[in-house]
């Protein structure tokens, strides 16, 4: 799959400045003094010297964070519970200088999400690229980012940091799903089902009729052997399924829910994409992972036998979807 590439540009508000070991400074107002009152040589010498690592140490790092670009890139914009999102890092040292190191830290709130690191030697001008692969623990829509890169001097006097933005893209992670070989169909008084009569702009089995081609009907419902016939586009038109719409209600009140503490980072560690196996995956020691798995499983087999399904759940607001093939 393509990546959708995000090129980072901050402005320069976003880079800080940190000072590791003050006793420099320190050190380089005592010899300072020892210079004008001892008036000796060797101490003026020092003081230069050292003032120059400092201006030089403070030069080479507030460059390199500059100097510096980073490309970030989603393969897989959705994805499952138990699944793997992928993506691609792009880093390039547009310096004239080589970077000694280079540190990454990712912020994002997906569960294990092992982004950061740190690179060590980049040549001028060099690339290097990376893929990251996650295994997805926990349902949901994850914002990317922010990141924030640190660099500094080769004798560690300077810091600086610079904070990249969150990206524009995000991963959605679908709930897990089991296999249902077999689940009890919905019973009602009229076995058959009834046969509603009810146009629908759903591709069902029941063929109602058929009329002439409007803007934005489907191609796939165009009837081919009756436009040859009559030398104009005609489309068939259908009747809802007679055969009864499953409805799947989902109870997220609250006080009828139960959930234990839960490291997803611990999990992510135990479970080594090495040897993953969808079997393997645990759900989080909650009531309502355990709801939604289940009423993703079931639509999913209804889905699979070609019925129409909706779902009806009501937690910080009503969710309504109407029955569907699709």
């Amino acid at each position: 799959m393509r990546a959708r590439w995000q090129k980072f540009r901050d402005p320069a508000r976003s880079i800080h400045l940190t000072v590791r070991y003050w006793g420099v400074f320190f050190i380089c107002i005592l010899l300072i003094g020892l210079a004008y009152q001892t008036g000796h040589e060797v101490f003026f010498r020092l003081v230069y010297l050292l003032l120059s690592v400092i201006i030089l140490s403070f030069m080479w790092a507030a460059y390199s964070i500059r100097a510096f670009e980073l490309q970030r890139g989603l393969i897989t914009p959705r994805a499952q519970v138990g699944r793997f999102a992928e993506e691609r890092f792009l880093v390039r040292n547009t310096g004239r200088f080589p970077k000694i190191w280079i540190e990454i830290r990712d912020q994002s709130a997906l569960p294990a999400h092992r982004v950061s690191r740190v690179l060590n030697a980049l040549r001028a001008g060099v690339h290097w690229s990376f893929n990251v692969r996650t295994l997805c623990l926990r349902r949901g829509r994850y914002p990317l980012g922010p990141i924030t890169i640190a660099t500094g001097d080769p004798f560690g006097f300077f810091i600086f940091t610079r904070d990249l933005p969150a990206t524009r893209a995000a991963i959605t992670v679908y709930p897990a799903t089991v296999d249902l070989f077999h689940f009890a169909p919905p019973l009602g008084n009229m076995p058959g089902g009834d046969a509603l009569r009810r146009r629908t702009h759903h591709v069902t089995t029941n063929v109602a009729g058929t009329r002439e081609y409007a803007p934005g009907d489907s191609f796939n419902r165009i009837h081919w052997l009756s436009s040859a016939r009559t030398e104009r586009l005609i489309v068939k038109e259908f009747e809802l399924d007679p055969v009864s719409d499953v409805w799947i209600f989902l109870d997220f009140e609250r006080d009828v829910q139960s959930a234990r503490a839960w490291d997803a980072n611990a999990d992510a560690r135990e479970l080594s994409p090495l040897w993953f196996r969808q079997d393997a995956l645990r759900l989080p020691p909650s009531t309502e992972e355990y709801c939604v798995t289940l009423a993703a499983s079931i639509a999913r087999y209804y889905l699979d036998h070609q019925r129409a399904v909706g779902f009806a759940a009501y937690g910080h607001a009503r969710e309504i979807v109407p029955p569907d093939r699709g």
